[in-house]
């Protein structure tokens, strides 16, 4: 994929994922109505992903490296490759994306995809400046969201209660992109984003939680 796409689709299925560095201990909890809480990262979480569409196939890797102010806003740190992204600890919204530690996009206001706690049915709007420093251009994006009920969604890494998220743009109606997150997991599973080239598929295929890996066997 090209430098541009593929990055970029990589933050937004990350955004508002991140809440912290709260301890596996102390899960997501779900109402009545089986509404999804957003589960905090800790440093040295780690998911594997693989990914194909129409020009190629590969995977990667997320890492969540450390946190740190950026820009005066308080964020969590996601390293993929050379990249590194920035997420508001406070809230889980999309801040920065630097490569080689230079800003490559930018949201004005920083923008939360998933609006916490899901629950099915219930529609957010996003509406933000994207900006890219380095080819002195932005994008006003509109889209409208909204997530399904939970439901066992399956994927290399294994089974799991996936809320599942449709994000489309509010001028034409076109979808976006959906994806599928899953508390347990503290991520999305599954994601589908329309891009230029095509559909691109990406799904887990195995993740290591360092609260949990540090947790004393019984």
């Amino acid at each position: 994929m090209g430098r541009s796409s593929r990055p970029l689709a990589l933050a937004l299925v990350l955004v508002a994922l991140v809440g912290g560095c709260a301890s596996l201990q102390n899960p997501p909890q779900q109402n009545a109505a089986r509404a999804i809480e957003r589960r905090a990262w800790s440093v040295g979480d780690e998911w594997s992903y693989r990914w194909e569409s129409p020009v190629g196939k590969g995977t990667f890797v997320w890492t969540v490296a450390r946190f740190e102010t950026v820009e005066g806003i308080d964020s969590v740190v996601v390293r993929a490759g050379r990249r590194e992204i920035f997420y508001r600890r406070s809230d889980g919204a999309h801040v920065l994306d630097k490569v080689d530690g230079g800003v490559v996009i930018r949201n004005v206001p920083p923008v939360a995809v998933l609006a916490f706690p899901l629950r099915a049915g219930r529609p957010w709007a996003l509406d933000y400046t994207r900006e890219r420093p380095e080819t002195r251009q932005t994008d006003d994006v509109q889209m409208d969201c909204r997530a399904d009920a939970p439901a066992a969604v399956t994927v290399p890494a294994g089974t799991f209660a996936a809320s599942h998220v449709t994000c489309v743009h509010r001028r034409t109606g076109a979808t976006s992109f959906e994806l599928w997150y899953a508390p347990e997991v503290g991520n999305s599973i599954k994601e589908q984003s329309a891009l230029s080239s095509g559909i691109r598929l990406r799904e887990l295929v195995s993740f290591t939680l360092a609260a949990r890996a540090a947790r004393p066997l019984d």
